[in-house]
Formats: structure tokens, C-alpha cells, sequence
């Protein structure tokens, strides 16, 4: 039997460790969250000497079910730039027992799925590390639910339902972000003439 889990509470929590993040800064990094339907857009900005240094930007929804009276989350969602700053990562965690092949299946609706490969798994969960996402983005933009299936260790399925309202608006946030953008953006503004 094939159990349907949904979302009931979207908490954006960045749980999975980011590639080049610098923990070691003395200064706490500026931080600003948003939220986008059932997605939380949250940008923290490194700071060094009272100046803000890089940005690094995401969009993150955690799938919950209730159990025992509590929100027990089953899987977290995270979107964020590549590390070139070009292009689109996927980082999700979902809960230890699952089978590590074939990994954990994404779609939107009832398109094409995409297969992830599980990075590592430690003891809240496992997960996909920073997958190149920019084919599921683009089903993702035009869908209205999301759907991940995993198999558990001992054979048994589990499908994983999400709501897909807001990412694109999200998306669209964190690539204005993105240092690309603002140097486009800067870049275009009319420079004042010499007198």
C-alpha cells in the first residue's frame, strides 16, 4: 500500500549544510527571511569589519505530518544558486530508514520524475546534496503539487505530496539576488554624464 503524505505546516529551516559557507566569521551575518506561499525565502549576508560581504540566498519548505500530537517532519526542501552562481541546487533530507538506491524520485503533478542520488545520511536523516535543479525547477514553476517517493529499507513506498505555490515567485527572488543579476542590474542603470 502506497501511503500519501501532504503538507500540513510549511516551517523553512536551511538544515543541510551549505557548500563554501564560512561558520567561522566573527561578526553575526545579516539575515533576512520572507515567505512565498508555503516557501520560506531566507538571504544571509556575511559581514566583516560592520560591511556586508557575500549573500548567499534559499528557498526552503519542510513537509510535517502529525504524529503523537506533535509536527514530526519527513522531508525538507531546499533551492538555492549553484555554487558558480549559475544555475539551480536541490538539497533534500528525508528520514533515516530509506533505501539509499535508487534514491528519492521528484516530480511535479503527474510529469516526468527526476531520480536523486542520496549524498549521506547522519542522524536526522539523509539527504541530496546540492543537485543540479534547473529541469525540475522548470515543471516545478508550472505545477501545483510536488511529489517525492522514496522506499523505505524494509520494501514498503512512501509518496511525499508538497505544495508547489510560490516557489516561482521565490526563485525569482533569490536570482535577483544572485551576483550575476546585480552587477546585470548595475550595469544597466543610465551613468551620470561628465559636465
Amino acid at each position: 500500500m502506497l501511503k500519501t503524505l501532504a503538507v500540513l505546516f510549511p516551517l523553512g529551516l536551511a538544515l543541510l549544510p551549505a557548500a563554501g559557507h564560512d561558520a567561522s566569521a566573527a561578526e553575526a551575518p545579516r539575515v533576512t527571511t520572507q515567505t512565498f506561499s508555503n516557501w520560506l525565502y531566507r538571504c544571509e549576508t556575511a559581514m566583516a569589519d560592520g560591511k556586508p560581504g557575500p549573500t548567499r540566498c534559499d528557498l526552503t519548505q519542510e513537509v510535517t505530518v502529525q504524529q503523537d500530537g506533535k509536527l514530526v517532519p519527513v522531508m525538507t526542501l531546499v533551492f538555492g544558486q549553484g555554487a558558480d552562481g549559475k544555475g539551480h541546487v536541490v538539497s533534500l533530507r528525508l528520514p533515516l530508514g530509506v533505501q539509499l538506491k535508487p534514491g528519492v524520485s521528484v516530480a511535479a503533478d503527474d510529469g516526468p520524475a527526476q531520480d536523486f542520488a542520496f549524498y549521506a545520511c547522519g542522524p536526522r536523516g539523509c539527504w541530496v546534496r546540492e543537485a543540479p535543479a534547473d529541469a525540475l525547477l522548470k515543471s516545478f514553476k508550472t505545477g501545483k503539487t510536488g511529489r517525492a517517493r522514496v522506499t523505505f529499507a524494509d520494501g514498503r513506498p512512501l509518496a511525499i505530496e508538497f505544495q508547489l505555490a510560490g516557489l516561482a515567485d521565490g526563485i525569482a527572488a533569490i536570482d535577483a539576488e544572485a551576483p550575476d543579476a546585480a552587477a546585470a542590474q548595475s550595469a544597466q542603470k543610465p551613468k551620470p554624464k561628465a559636465k
